[in-house]
């Protein structure tokens, strides 16, 4: 009887801790600074599915490709992992500095964006 109710609690915690875990968003290039004739990659990261995402649309930018969708969930130990990627090929429509903005990652009542990301796009 003692063993099972332990084993309840234990199960119980495990839920409410992987139930807790914060959801993330990552957003990055590879480098800070292009040339003219350079394509940016740009990443999005997130690490749990979500309800919705707002549109990706950077104004200042054509997107050349994209976005290129790459879901995966891996199991080890009884613990599982999941990340979905979306990544774009852009071209600034001019030279100069550039910030860009994480499209929105809805999780039930929360928003989640990126950090945005700084960029030099030069001659």
């Amino acid at each position: 009887m003692q063993n099972s109710l332990k084993n309840g609690l234990m199960f119980g915690l495990m839920l409410v801790s992987f139930a807790a875990k914060s959801q993330t968003v990552k957003m990055k290039t590879d480098k800070p600074a292009y040339g003219i004739t350079e394509q940016i990659v740009l990443r999005i990261d997130i690490d749990k599915e979500c309800d919705s995402i707002t549109p990706f649309a950077p104004m200042a930018f054509e997107i050349v490709r994209g976005p290129i969708q790459k879901t995966s969930v891996n199991y080890n130990k009884g613990e599982s992992t999941y990340r979905k990627s979306f990544t774009y090929t852009l071209r600034p429509k001019n030279t100069g500095n550039y910030t860009i903005e994480s499209p929105k990652f809805y999780f039930g009542e929360k928003i989640l964006k990126a950090d945005p990301v700084k960029i030099l796009y030069e001659k």
